[in-house]
C-alpha cells in the first residue's frame, strides 16, 4: 500500500505530469518501499515512529527465511532489469520496442511513430526509408484513432507525409490538428513550411499541365503564408490564365502592396490594366526602362 500510494501520485490519474507513465516513475515510488524491506532484514529490530503524541511500533521480521526470500526477489528483479537495459539505449529504441508490448496506448504509438520518423531520416537507402516512413504513418494514425487529443501525433503525421512528398495529406493532418487546437503555437512554425510545400505542388502541377490543381494549391498556400509576395504574384498569373482577370489583378495588387519593388507584379498589373482599357495606375511603379517600352 505504501508503494501504491506514492505511485498513484505520478500515475497521471491525479494530475497530468507532462510525461508518459514509465518505469523511471515506478522506480521513484519504490524507494520508500525498498527502505522498509531492507529494514526487515535486521533481526530483532523495531521501527518506531511518533506522531501527535502517539507512539507507533513496527516489529520487523528478521530471519534467515525472510533474507532468502528477499534475496531471491532481488535476483529475479536484477535479471529482469538487465534484460531491459538494451531497450533503454535511446528513446527511439525504447518506444519502437514498447509499442509491441502496449499496442493500444495512444502515447506509445505516437512516440513509436516519431521514433520511426527519426530512423527514416537517418536511412540512406530509399526503399528502406519509405518502409520506415510507412511504419511511422501507421503508428501515428493509430495513435489518433485511440486518442484524438494527442496533438503531437497530428504534427508528426504531417511531417511523415512531407517526407513522402504527399503534400495534400500533410495539409490534411495539420488541419485536423488546427480544428482541435486552433491556437497551438507550432502553427507559426509549420504554416510557412506548408505554404512552401503547396507552392511546390502548384509548380509540379503546372508543369504537368494541371493548371486547375496548381491554382487550387496556391489559393491555399496564400492562406497559410499571406505575407509572401511571390506567392501572390504566381497566384495572379494562374488566375489570369484561368480567365479570372479580377482575381489576377487583386493578387498582383496584393503582391505589390507586400513588395512595392516587385517588377514582375508591377509589369503584370500594368499590362492587365492596359489590356482592359483601364487607367494603368501601376505605370509610375515600373522601372524607367520598362516604361519606355510601352
Amino acid at each position: 500500500m505504501f508503494y501504491l500510494v506514492h505511485l498513484f501520485l505520478v500515475s497521471n490519474l491525479v494530475l497530468a505530469i507532462g510525461a508518459t507513465m514509465g518505469e523511471r516513475l515506478a522506480y521513484h515510488a519504490s524507494l520508500g518501499f525498498v527502505l522498509l524491506v531492507a529494514g526487515g532484514l535486521l533481526p530483532g529490530r523495531k521501527g518506531i515512529w511518533s506522531h501527535g503524541g502517539v507512539r507507533w511500533e513496527l516489529h520487523l521480521l528478521g530471519s534467515a527465511s525472510a533474507g532468502a526470500l528477499l534475496a531471491g526477489a532481488v535476483v529475479v528483479g536484477a535479471v529482469l532489469t538487465w534484460k531491459r537495459v538494451p531497450d533503454w539505449k535511446d528513446d527511439v529504441t525504447l518506444f519502437t520496442h514498447d509499442v509491441a508490448v502496449v499496442p493500444e496506448s495512444g502515447r506509445v504509438n505516437t512516440n513509436a511513430g516519431r521514433g520511426f520518423l527519426v530512423l527514416a531520416d537517418q536511412e540512406t537507402e530509399p526503399e528502406r526509408r519509405a518502409e520506415l516512413l510507412r511504419k511511422a504513418e501507421n503508428h501515428l494514425e493509430k495513435a489518433i484513432a485511440i486518442d484524438p487529443e494527442i496533438v503531437a501525433a497530428y504534427f508528426a503525421l504531417g511531417v511523415v507525409h512531407d517526407r513522402l512528398g504527399e503534400y495534400e495529406a500533410m495539409e490534411q493532418a495539420w488541419n485536423q490538428a488546427r480544428a482541435r487546437f486552433p491556437d497551438h503555437p507550432l502553427f507559426a512554425t509549420y504554416d510557412p513550411l506548408l505554404a512552401d510545400r503547396l507552392a511546390r505542388l502548384a509548380a509540379d502541377s503546372a508543369r504537368n499541365g494541371d493548371l486547375v490543381k496548381a491554382r487550387a494549391a496556391l489559393e491555399r498556400a496564400v492562406r497559410y503564408q499571406p505575407r509572401q509576395a511571390t506567392l501572390w504574384f504566381y497566384l495572379g498569373t494562374l488566375r489570369s490564365d484561368a480567365g479570372d482577370r479580377a482575381g489576377a489583378v487583386a493578387a498582383w495588387r496584393e503582391a505589390l502592396r507586400l513588395d512595392p519593388g516587385s517588377e514582375q507584379a508591377a509589369r503584370a498589373l500594368h499590362d492587365a490594366e492596359v489590356q482592359a482599357g483601364d487607367d494603368p495606375g501601376t505605370t509610375n511603379r515600373l522601372p524607367k526602362n520598362s516604361r519606355s517600352n510601352d
